[in-house]
């Protein structure tokens, strides 16, 4: 007969044994934070909902964490499962819940690299898995991430570098379904539909040699395919990001029914550069593309962006540069077609037809040895030739602009048949340098050109604008310097100036502003005493800024706070159109004009010969014809002319 002793020894023995079998595994339950440092294969749940902190913490390197299909449940916004700093562990067969919905995380990653979390339930919290910290070579597979504020979300400063995502349902999250920031090496086979937001990326660089191309759910099986569908909020975006890939697709697809398209953006890039977005799908969108930041060198190659607000829209920090713009179809937008910030590569082939604008750039400065030539669409052929027309507004705006040429263009056929072309412009420059505009149509628009800021060094030569309301005109703060305008037909302006000026000019020659009801109006000029701008009379054999004026019904010439200026020999009495009582008008109207020289014009029969107003000095008027005048000169009642020779 046995004794107890060798009963008990009986059992350790037993128990020892068994043990063996299992080497390094620790098959048992554990309590509410504890910390694992070998292989855990649970038992049963573990209710830590009532414990403050993280359920369970990761205490060594390569070690495997098996829930065996049980459950944790953690205090509201704690974590379920830390797994910071250690690497090789491997967390799978785990559903972890919170004793509270959308609140805290399930398993938290810091600073820990080569670890698998597989199959593992991780529903309805916060953060299903949440990064910080400088994490690589992870593998997410398999995981259940459904109903969380996000799937699997990074702190803005993580950086996780060459992440395997594969295989896991991210369904209906509140937030993003996958926030991730680094580089991945691969997400693929992922379900990310339902959730608010699709995909963001943050701080990614693959490389040139090897491209992160993310296809299109619908396309034949390639590399990073995953499901979206039914988002509310944004389905795509990237930032700071370089080498991706992201063509074929058909984004218009991928919202919910109830969401109003038109408010929506297809991809939104901020500083992405050396990438691709080709023959994606983006009608009906507020901004088929969206783009902020800095970027460069990326491409958008025949895309469909029809019927939305804007093809393509860069807000207004953004800074793109050379990118290249081609064989795009963004008609029917209701807002500008494409809107581009930064100096373009090239846009060329494009579809702007039917927006209501067509295309607007903003802060770009191609350089001297290369200025941005743009083709007019009915050439033979040239660079960056687009496709306009059917227009309602503006149909180009160039706004902080270096070196740029738009010439041989038909401005007036490109608005739509029912637009007054009298309400319109043809061209809005705003603070643009450096540039040219020769040889355009801009006849019967409202303002041929019109310009507006400070620009410098530019060119308006040869353009018809016939019956304009203002062939070229400047806005009130407006201040062009150095420009040159030669040459152009600025006649027939029905109730306005044929041009109206702001800035020191370098020339204003051989233009025609005949039969416009206003002639010349020129505002903040100063030449500067060693070059004064003398104005050539029509009449004389030649000389500088030698124009054409006549048959007009108001004013001849008005000079606005300008300086330095000679307008002498004129017979401003001819100028007039037959029909006009002579006894009504201004000869010349002066209005704070100091160190100029008005002298052997002629006057004759006029209202006033010359009309003074604001304060302007040291100025001569010498052996002018004002015979028969209402008043030879006379000032405005607040006019203060000092030191005046006359």
């Amino acid at each position: 007969m046995k004794t107890r002793e060798s009963n008990n020894l009986s059992i350790q023995l037993i128990l020892v044994l068994m043990l063996s079998l299992i080497p390094g595994a620790l098959l048992a339950q554990v309590s509410p934070g504890d910390i694992i440092t070998a292989d855990l294969t649970l038992t049963g749940d573990l209710d830590a909902s009532a414990y403050a902190g993280p359920a369970i913490k990761v205490g060594a390197n390569n070690i495997t964490i098996d829930g065996a299909g049980f459950t944790i449940t953690v205090n509201g916004g704690y974590n379920g499962i830390e797994l910071h700093n250690f690497s090789g562990v491997t967390i799978e067969n785990v559903t972890i819940v919170g004793s509270a919905p959308l609140q805290g995380t399930s398993i938290s990653i810091s600073n820990s690299s080569n670890n698998t979390i597989q199959n593992n339930t991780l529903n309805g919290r916060q953060y299903a898995i949440y990064t910080s910290g400088n994490n690589s070579n992870n593998l997410i597979h398999n995981n259940s991430m459904s109903g969380s504020g996000s799937g699997l979300s990074g702190h803005y400063s993580a950086n996780n570098s060459n992440w395997t995502i594969t295989n896991n349902v991210m369904t209906g999250s509140t937030s993003w379904a996958l926030n991730y920031r680094g580089t991945p090496a691969q997400i693929d086979g992922n379900d990310f539909s339902g959730s608010a937001y699709g995909v963001y990326i943050d701080a990614a660089n693959p490389g040139a040699s090897n491209p992160f191309v993310m296809t299109w759910q619908g396309a034949a099986p390639g590399p990073n395919q995953n499901t979206f569908g039914g988002h509310t909020g944004q389905i795509m975006q990237l930032n700071n990001t370089q080498y991706f890939n992201v063509s074929g697709w058909d984004f218009t697809t991928l919202w919910d029914g109830s969401v109003n398209l038109a408010t929506k953006h297809g991809l939104d890039l901020n500083a992405v550069s050396n990438s691709n977005f080709s023959n994606n799908n983006f009608d009906g969108l507020g901004a088929g593309i969206y783009v902020s930041g800095t970027g460069s060198n990326t491409t958008v190659h025949n895309n469909s962006m029809i019927g939305g607000g804007s093809g393509f829209a860069g807000q207004y920090l953004a800074n793109n540069v050379n990118w290249t713009i081609t064989d795009n179809i963004m008609t029917g937008n209701t807002s500008w077609a494409m809107a581009y910030r930064g100096t373009p590569a090239e846009i060329d082939g494009n579809d702007f037809s039917g927006s209501a604008h067509g295309l607007y750039i903003e802060a770009a400065n191609p350089g001297s040895g290369n200025p941005f030539v743009m083709t007019w669409q009915g050439a033979a052929s040239g660079p960056n030739k687009n496709t306009f027309g059917d227009h309602a507004n503006q149909l180009i705006q160039l706004n902080n602009v270096n070196y740029f040429d738009i010439s041989g263009w038909d401005i007036s056929s490109l608005y739509s048949a029912s637009q007054n072309l009298a309400t319109k412009h043809g061209l809005d420059l705003n603070a643009v340098s450096n540039s040219n505009f020769s040889n355009n149509t801009f006849d019967g628009i409202g303002a041929g050109i019109y310009t507006s800021g400070t620009g410098s060094y530019t060119t308006v030569h040869n353009n018809s604008m016939i019956g304009c309301g203002n062939g070229l005109t400047t806005q009130t703060y407006g201040n062009n310097n150095q420009w040159t305008i030669t040459d152009n037909i600025m006649t027939n302006s029905p109730n306005s100036w044929g041009m109206h000026y702001q800035g020191t000019p370098a020339e204003i020659s051989g233009n025609d502003f005949s039969g416009s009801a206003y002639g010349l109006s020129i505002q903040n000029a100063n030449p500067g005493a060693g070059n004064p701008f003398v104005m050539t009379w029509q009449g004389a054999a030649s000389g500088p800024n030698q124009n054409t004026f006549g048959g007009h019904t108001a004013q001849i010439m008005q000079l606005t706070n300008s300086q330095y200026f000679n307008v002498s020999g004129w017979d401003f009495s001819g100028l007039y159109d037959s029909g006009v009582n002579l006894a009504g008008v201004y000869g010349i109207n002066l209005n704070a004009v100091s160190n100029s020289n008005f002298s052997s014009n002629t006057f004759d029969g006029l209202g006033v010969g010359v009309y003074t107003s604001g304060t302007g000095s040291f100025t001569t008027v010498h052996n002018n014809s004002m015979i028969g005048c209402g008043n030879g000169l006379t000032t405005q009642t607040y006019g203060n002319n000092n030191q005046w020779t006359i």
